[in-house]
């Protein structure tokens, strides 16, 4: 009776082992995009988006150049991609050689600028309902906002504003849902602008 009792103990444990060893095999890491370097996964990004390795290692000495100058935290998080450290803001370089997406780029919920007209050139994507000196941000984004697009919650107040003696200055507000494809068009307003509050 006891080694009847002892073999199937034996038996009970022996396939609590197979089942654990069975759940460790399927929770384990698999080849994805995390255990991908950052340079693989960008050079890859970079030929999806049509560049040549020579255009893509441009583009990438450009980022690299632009993260060392920023006056903010920042790390790259796309081929031609940087986050500011605290999320706040996001800036886009125009990839060469390619058509511009537009306004088609910029999600619901957030406050975009671009560099050119009709939403054109570098981006920068903004996240967070706190002021942002675009200075900070490389390239320097102030004096060089030409269209933008607030695509905040209706009727959230976007405040766009001048630095000049000494002392910021609102320029114009934006309610949303709003767009403006060229400042241009308006005597005084385009790239004057230096800091933004989204909200």
């Amino acid at each position: 009776m006891r080694s009847r009792t002892m073999a199937r103990l034996w038996v009970g444990l022996t396939a609590l082992a197979v089942s654990a060893s069975g759940a460790l095999m399927a929770n384990a890491a698999t080849p994805n995009e995390q255990t991908v370097p950052q340079e693989t996964r960008f050079a890859t990004q970079a030929r999806s988006a049509g560049l040549s390795t020579t255009q893509a290692q441009e583009l990438q000495r450009t980022i690299d150049a632009r993260l060392a100058q920023m006056k903010i935290a920042a790390h790259q998080v796309g081929f031609n991609e940087i986050m500011t450290d605290d999320g706040s803001a996001k800036v886009t370089l125009s990839v060469p050689g390619t058509a511009a997406e537009g306004d088609r780029t910029c999600t619901s919920g957030r406050l975009c600028l671009w560099a050119g007209d009709y939403y054109d050139h570098d981006k920068v994507t903004l996240y967070y309902c706190h002021f942002t000196d675009l200075g900070k941000l490389k390239p320097a984004w102030n004096d060089r906002l030409t269209s933008y697009l607030n695509f905040q919650t209706k009727g959230t107040r976007a405040k766009f504003y001048n630095f000049k003696s000494g002392a910021w200055h609102v320029k114009f507000t934006s309610v949303a849902p709003h767009r403006e494809p060229d400042l241009g068009r308006y005597s005084g307003y385009n790239n004057v602008i230096d800091g933004v509050s989204p909200c």
